[in-house]
């Protein structure tokens, strides 16, 4: 299992899809993510980290404890992941 401390000892570039501003992973900010979502589709998993720090791929909305990705300069929440450039 990939861990998010593990993601940011690497050296990859992010970018945000609303603002598209680039940035390393170290700079990503996690914030508690909603419990309330309900599954929108079967094709697209929700990225959540959980209390361990590991990343999870799930259709399922988030547990207690859980993050979700947020861009470091526009605040924006990216429920489905990052792109790496």
């Amino acid at each position: 299992m990939t861990t998010f401390g593990k993601i940011c000892e690497g050296n990859d570039t992010y970018m945000c899809d609303s603002c598209n501003k680039t940035f390393k992973a170290r700079e990503i900010k996690l914030e508690k993510a909603a419990t309330n979502i309900n599954i929108l589709t079967h094709i697209t998993p929700f990225k959540f980290i959980d209390k361990n720090g590991i990343v999870i791929t799930s259709n399922m909305g988030a547990k207690e404890g859980d993050k979700i990705l947020v861009c470091p300069y526009c605040n924006e929440a990216h429920p489905f992941g990052m792109d790496i450039i």
